[in-house]
């Protein structure tokens, strides 16, 4: 009696929580966007069955989520198998609904719940495999690493001036300042990372095998007679929980200089600071 209680508290939780998903102002932008696109009323038409798929339907098949293998120990390479069973179908919905709203474990790949190549997970992915299972819709398309990764932000050239508010880090030091909240969004802060002077713009490419993450920089332009550091944030999303080791390839590292790379622990939200020394140009004493 008391597991059928608990059963019953869970769906009705759930409906609630779909409820308020629906009335937020986050759906609000979502419903905006879906309709100044191509096709936008279809998509919406489409988007409230899935409401409804979600509410009535579904909801009810979320005990079974319960029974499923831990998802920490199943790592599927499918894209759109949530829950890790080598197959696309209405259990990967359930799965991923649970995961989305109701408390329940992370999938063991989240690049590959990322079905419509967003570079996020939410109710749109929920709507793209309902489409795809049910409706003939087109294929899931995860990202093609197995993560997605952006260069979120740089500084310009640093010169280091010896103020209150002067850099912590010496010109010496070659670091990475890293932050996992523990749901799949790693942010790396590289200080004192090494370019010319004047590029055009900075990039970066991100990608993940066997658990070695390689962030690939790269420099465009870049025609100036000099050389300094610069200050980058890079951010990856769908990385699930585990043990990582994070290499930067930089352009500009002397070969008699060590690698930028380490090892670290982020099966529970972390953050650290890695450096390495840094004997010659554009890294200066």
């Amino acid at each position: 009696m008391n597991r059928l209680i608990s059963i019953d508290k869970m769906r009705f939780e759930g409906v609630i929580i779909i409820v308020n998903e629906l009335s937020s102002k986050r759906f609000a932008s979502i419903i905006k966007a879906i309709l100044m696109s191509k096709g936008g009323i279809m998509k919406l038409s489409k988007l409230f069955i899935t409401a409804g798929f979600l509410a009535i339907g579904i909801l009810w098949m979320i005990p079974i989520i319960s029974r499923q293998a831990a998802a920490d120990d199943i790592r599927s390479d499918i894209c759109g198998d949530v829950n890790g069973d080598y197959s696309i179908n209405v259990l990967d919905i359930t799965f991923l609904i649970g995961y989305l709203y109701m408390g329940g474990p992370a999938p063991g790949n989240l690049a590959m719940c990322d079905v419509n190549n967003s570079g996020g997970i939410n109710i749109l992915d929920v709507t793209y495999l309902i489409d795809f299972i049910y409706d003939g819709g087109p294929e899931p398309t995860c990202p093609p690493t197995g993560i997605s990764g952006y260069l979120a932000d740089y500084s310009g050239c640093k010169e280091f001036v010896k103020t209150d508010g002067a850099d912590t880090i010496p010109p010496t030091q070659d670091c990475i300042a890293y932050h996992y909240d523990g749901q799949g969004t790693l942010t790396l802060n590289h200080i004192n990372a090494g370019f010319n002077c004047c590029p055009d713009s900075l990039n970066a490419t991100f990608d993940l095998q066997n658990g070695l993450i390689t962030i690939q920089q790269i420099e465009y332009g870049g025609v100036c007679d000099c050389n300094c550091l610069f200050d980058l944030t890079y951010v990856i999303n769908l990385l699930p929980p585990g043990d990582y080791t994070i290499m930067v390839n930089e352009p500009y590292r002397h070969p008699e200089d060590p690698e930028l790379i380490f090892e670290v622990d982020l099966n529970t939200a972390d953050s650290g600071l890695y450096c390495v020394p840094r004997s010659y140009y554009p890294w200066w004493e």
